[in-house]
């Protein structure tokens, strides 16, 4: 999460049913960098499924728990600014021997783009020739394409990617 972010509720637990949920919303102020008739800026926290120390593995990797996560990012897109060129995009990943998957979804909901990532680990063995998936996945996830946007000044019928 960004530093600049505030809570605006409390943290909310239910443990009562399987898995168990935390859940707590935040804000964070507004920020972009305005040139000319472009505005940007990149979402308030880098995505990652397992965040990984190496970039090679000689023995397999052990994820020993099942855990799941949901981002819910609401971007109200400011005035004069409502042409997206380029953001983060719907899709799918899977991560190799069963270890888990993320879902990006990406929408326009009454003036707002709104972003969720759904991630889920599952308990798995990842043999040392599967690692470089692995590997690939966070790449693609802390890409600049997965989480910049760049919006251009213009006509808001302008068709959105």
């Amino acid at each position: 999460m960004a530093q600049g972010a505030r809570p605006i509720s409390d943290l909310s637990t239910k443990f009562d049913c399987y898995p168990g949920v935390e859940q707590f919303t935040v804000e964070v102020d507004n920020y972009s960098v305005v040139d000319g008739k472009y505005s940007y800026f990149d979402l308030p926290f880098t995505p990652s499924l397992f965040p990984l120390g190496a970039d090679s593995r000689t023995l397999p990797l052990f994820i020993s728990h099942e855990s799941e996560n949901k981002v819910r990012t609401e971007i109200e897109l400011p005035s004069g600014f409502q042409q997206i060129d380029i953001a983060p995009r719907s899709e799918s990943m899977d991560a190799p021997d069963g270890a888990g998957k993320v879902r990006i979804t990406s929408s326009d909901e009454a003036g707002k783009r709104v972003i969720v990532h759904e991630f889920e680990t599952s308990p798995a063995i990842v043999s040392a020739n599967d690692y470089p998936a692995i590997l690939k996945m966070e790449w693609a996830l802390g890409k600049k394409s997965s989480k910049t946007f760049l919006l251009e000044a213009g006509d808001r019928n302008t068709a959105i990617p």
